[in-house]
């Protein structure tokens, strides 16, 4: 056989194939125009069916409330002393590294949830039978993002009730704005007994140079002071920015989108399935495939 008779056998396959491909494509349009009606009836259909039932859906609204927490000058200093003192120090500095996650972590609290629960009566609310449940139902339904450069921490709180939303949505505030200061003079109380302790072992401890031993004792004190004075204070170191209000509008269901979404998986979901009925039969049309499939069935058969 000479190459030009080679050359025109595969030119003669390879138009083979591209007019098998055409005519899978054209057989494909084929099936799907001849169920046109179902192609296009059942997307509809089901679409009309999920605005129905979209309208039995529980309606859940969603209010928002935005604050933040001001970098504390003192508290950052004590840490940096901290950290140069040892072990204590260590974890200041870690927790100073991503204050905005400490703050969400400390929302999402057993202390600050069950306070919650306990004021707006939750579990009577969400008709939960335990405390951990009530628990795990607000964590669903409350979203707590935070801005890392800004500092700015949103609050998200979802219900039925527009009203309810928006009261719980503020009821975080309080509790967390306790907690805070609760912290802060905790922290201040552990900052006075570490210089404490340092002022008396500096007077204990005998010092060659009594100039330097002065300028320690002096900077010790003071820090014993600042300390002792932000333990005997309550500052208020949470700023709203946004206080929550009755949303106006739903958030969900959205019936517009959800409609939108099942027709459209609907009219996909029919379309591939009259591609793999027609690409099935066309299989079993071919005797070649037809006898590979029955020994492929007779491979996998469970009783021999």
């Amino acid at each position: 056989m000479s190459q030009k008779q080679k050359e025109l056998i595969q030119q003669d396959i390879l138009s083979s194939e591209s007019n098998d491909n055409e005519i899978d494509l054209i057989g494909l349009i084929q099936t799907l125009g001849e169920h046109k009606w179902l192609l296009f009836g059942l997307p509809f259909l089901c679409s009309c069916i999920a605005a129905v039932i979209s309208l039995y859906l529980t309606p859940m609204y969603t209010a928002k409330s935005t604050f933040i927490v001001p970098a504390d000058k003192q508290s950052s200093a004590a840490s940096a002393i901290l950290e140069q003192a040892g072990a204590v120090g260590g974890i200041a500095s870690s927790l100073s590294k991503s204050p905005t996650e400490m703050y969400i972590a400390i929302m999402q609290s057993n202390k600050v949830q069950d306070e919650i629960i306990t004021e707006l009566g939750l579990m009577h609310h969400y008709q939960t039978k335990t405390q951990e449940d009530t628990r795990k139902k607000l964590l669903s339904l409350v979203k707590i993002t935070a801005d890392k450069k800004s500092g700015l921490i949103t609050l998200e709180a979802q219900d039925r009730s527009p009203d309810f939303s928006a009261k719980l949505a503020n009821a975080y505030l309080k509790p967390f704005r306790a907690l805070l200061n609760s912290m802060s003079i905790e922290e201040a109380h552990l900052r006075r007994d570490f210089f404490a302790q340092q002022i008396a072992a500096i007077a204990q401890r005998p010092f060659r140079d009594p100039v330097v031993q002065s300028t320690l004792m002096s900077s010790m004190i003071r820090q014993y002071e600042s300390a002792r004075i932000d333990q005997g204070r309550e500052s208020q170191i949470l700023f709203l920015v946004d206080i929550a209000k009755s949303p106006e509008k739903k958030s969900s269901p959205r019936r517009s989108q959800l409609v939108l979404i099942v027709g459209l998986a609907t009219f996909f979901l029919t379309a591939l399935w009259f591609f793999i009925k027609s690409v099935f039969y066309r299989f079993q049309s071919d005797p070649v495939s037809s006898h590979k499939w029955a020994l492929m069935k007779k491979a996998w058969k469970l009783r021999t």
